[in-house]
């Protein structure tokens, strides 16, 4: 399977997945790879089968982080490497959409930054970013933006890093 890096949300991610983001031009921050044996990680206490989503911390420091019956994913304890292990359920797209959002924000959390949830679109070379609960229109309102023209910048997962004397919004993956 050929590896690509790709940049979104300030980080460069090498994977062997085909990501919608664009391609990076500097050294990897995060690598992505499938579980190599293929099987389970040992979890100290396992979770429960009844269970949808589950999150455990691995002896080795590494979170691990399940949605049963779809994926399995463990992140390095310094959020350099994210190992996989797809369930045959799970379809590319939502896959791509755990990876891209969930999973990569523990990458981000353990380099020191904090994303938040939220979308942000391009207006007038500025960009224009909602924050809030789920539920609350963030989404709504971005694809109504989307189809009056405006350039998505970021859905779901939303990183700010600070430039000059003001903040820029980290270009994440298009999923729409």
């Amino acid at each position: 399977m050929p590896v690509s890096t790709y940049r979104l949300y300030g980080l460069s991610v090498r994977s062997p997945l085909p990501l919608p983001c664009p391609r990076a031009r500097r050294a990897t921050d995060v690598v992505v790879q499938r579980r190599r044996n293929g099987g389970s990680w040992t979890v100290d206490q396992p979770p429960s089968s009844r269970d949808w989503f589950s999150y455990r911390r691995l002896s080795d420091g590494s979170a691990f982080v399940r949605w049963r019956d779809l994926s399995e994913f463990a992140i390095s304890p310094d959020g350099a490497t994210i190992q996989w292990r797809r369930l045959p359920r799970l379809t590319d797209e939502v896959f791509r959409g755990y990876l891209l959002s969930q999973i990569l924000s523990f990458s981000l959390i353990a380099r020191g930054v904090e994303p938040l949830h939220g979308s942000a679109v391009a207006v007038d070379g500025r960009v224009i970013a909602f924050l809030g609960d789920c539920g609350l229109g963030k989404s709504s309102l971005t694809a109504a933006l989307l189809q009056a023209g405006c350039p998505l910048v970021t859905d779901d997962l939303l990183v700010l890093s600070r430039r000059g004397a003001g903040y820029t919004v980290e270009p994440g993956a298009v999923r729409w």
